[in-house]
């Protein structure tokens, strides 16, 4: 099958169905197809259109131009359909130094022409490599480089894209210019070299900045737009598959708090639609992140600290969709510190699991029952990473740093106590200078004077249970027994745990009882505290 012959001089605008026949050709007949485009470019139909003498002719200069973008859409048809294995050879010389010699135009048809060829090139020479819909973003390594082909002129390609997000007006949505644009660049990014950092920074600022500043379809320029909503949705998509494409690109706690520092400024934005389309953003990148996790070892989470600084307070905001995102957000945070504990992503955990309660509460219009469920929030969530971090800062850096200074031999202040599969290991593990000083004064004793080991052993929890009432009695000037009650509990618990539950069931149950135990203390404590002293106040 050859190329079609199309009396050029005739038919100066070929239209997509063209450039499909083209592609067609380009399968089996590459470099026929190639010689004809080429043909054309150089004939007189095509030079006089843009020389001097176009001044004279019936034809407009808008006419002009969309005989170009139809030219351009022919290549992309062409890259897109032809064999992965002839496609490179004549990617550079031929199908990429033509469209770039496009690029300086203003004519929004010859725009989208150009994005929609680059983004088809970029992904025919994705699939090609992976065998996959780049689409997908499946063939991404996790914390390597693409592994998607490579391309020379991605910067340039990438820099074009760019400065047609920037032409863009912000107050107004005509075409799919910005859709087009921001789907090109996310192919492009699954592709090798990668983007120096200032080159990230600035695709990442522009395509930001091109979607979330837009108003609402029903507001602005955009009220006498047709079709604008189904124009902001599309945008929003690709700008989501764009910032997913960036993240697997660097696929670490780095990369992510690299992408939330360029979308916390829209989080925190005064504007309630900027805040609500930056949240949904930020829902769908922590959920790649958690599907893409692939982790060998223990390793610290430091990213959760300042993303859910950033997240959780949105949880109260006006808008119900920025609340529902913002727990959905929080949620997946805490899923991702599991995973980074050594968890699996189907582990149930309690934590998780009422905030998962949380959600009708947060959708409810009823401010009394929006206070009390963000109050319920509150209590939940900063208790246990508070005592996370001060086990953390404590035990792994004080200690340490006084053990450095005093030239202190023995280093060994806890063990693996987060794989604790029962409640005992978890007490002989998690302080290990206490647990010493108990055992050379407390349980070996009384083993001596011939004391059974489980009274040994209740004893020593009392005793640890009388010191924690104290430490929080006496501060407080106020005589109440939640933490003794709360040791004394272990008792039994561990009796339960050791005899009913094994592997990760018994780890789990350590959990919730750390997660539960804790925060309860603590409320029934603060809850004592008010009565007391403030006597009178609502």
């Amino acid at each position: 099958m050859d190329p079609p012959k199309i009396p050029w001089e005739f038919h100066p605008y070929p239209s997509r169905g063209l450039a499909s026949c083209f592609g067609i050709c380009a399968r089996n007949h590459l470099e026929e197809t190639l010689e004809k485009l080429e043909e054309f470019v150089k004939s007189d139909a095509f030079r006089k259109s843009q020389g001097l003498f176009s001044l004279f002719k019936e034809r407009s200069e808008g006419e002009q131009e969309k005989q170009r973008g139809a030219l351009v859409l022919c290549y992309g048809r062409v890259g897109a359909a032809a064999p992965p294995q002839l496609l490179r050879s004549r990617l550079e010389p031929q199908l990429l130094q033509r469209l770039l010699l496009h690029g300086r135009t203003k004519d929004p048809v010859l725009k989208l022409s150009l994005a929609r060829s680059i983004s088809m090139i970029a992904r025919a020479l994705a699939c090609g490599n992976s065998g996959k819909d780049s689409g997908s973003f499946g063939n991404y390594p996790g914390n390597g480089p693409g592994g998607a082909g490579s391309i020379a002129h991605k910067a340039e390609l990438v820099a074009l894209m760019v400065e047609f997000l920037r032409a863009e007006p912000p107050d107004a949505l005509r075409t799919r210019l910005r859709q087009r644009a921001l789907s090109a660049c996310a192919h492009l990014v699954a592709l090798d070299p990668p983007l120096s950092d200032a080159e990230r920074s600035e695709l990442l600022d522009t395509a930001l900045g091109s979607v979330l500043v837009l108003p609402p379809p029903e507001s602005g320029k955009n009220r006498d737009e047709p079709g604008a909503q189904d124009l902001l949705e599309e945008a929003l998509g690709a700008l989501s598959e764009l910032l997913q494409g960036l993240l697997r690109r660097r696929l670490s706690p780095d990369g992510l708090q690299e992408l939330f520092a360029h979308l916390g400024p829209w989080i925190r934005s005064p504007r309630g639609p900027e805040r609500q389309r930056a949240l949904g953003l930020a829902r769908a990148l922590l959920g790649t992140f958690l599907q893409s996790l692939r982790l060998r070892s223990v390793t610290p989470f430091h990213a959760l600290s300042p993303l859910l600084a950033l997240l959780a307070p949105r949880c109260s905001d006006g808008i119900p969709e920025i609340r529902r995102d913002s727990l959905e957000c929080v949620q997946c945070l805490l899923r991702i510190q599991l995973c980074y504990q050594g968890f699996s992503r189907d582990h149930r955990d309690e934590l998780l699991e009422g905030l998962r309660a949380l959600h009708q509460g947060l959708q409810n219009p009823d401010s009394s029952v929006l206070f009390h469920t963000c109050g319920r929030l509150g209590a939940q969530v900063p208790n246990h990473l508070i005592w996370l971090i001060f086990f953390y800062w404590f035990f792994h850096s004080c200690l340490n740093v006084v053990a450095e200074l005093l030239q202190f031999g023995d280093r060994e202040f806890y063990r693996d106590w987060w794989n604790s599969e029962s409640v005992t290991y978890f007490w002989q593990n998690w302080n290990i200078p206490v647990h010493k000083w108990c055992i050379r004064h407390f349980y070996k004793p009384m083993l001596r004077r011939g004391v059974g080991k489980w009274t040994a052993q209740a004893a020593v929890f009392l005793a640890s249970a009388f010191f924690h009432e104290y430490l929080v009695s006496v501060p407080l000037r106020m005589f109440r027994l939640w933490a003794f009650m709360g040791m004394a509990a272990q008792i039994p618990l561990a009796w339960l745990v050791s005899r009913f539950l094994r592997g990760h069931y018994g780890n789990a149950a350590v959990w919730m009882s750390l997660i539960l135990g804790q925060p309860i203390a603590v409320l029934m404590y603060v809850h004592d505290y008010y009565v007391l002293n403030c006597p009178g106040q609502p």
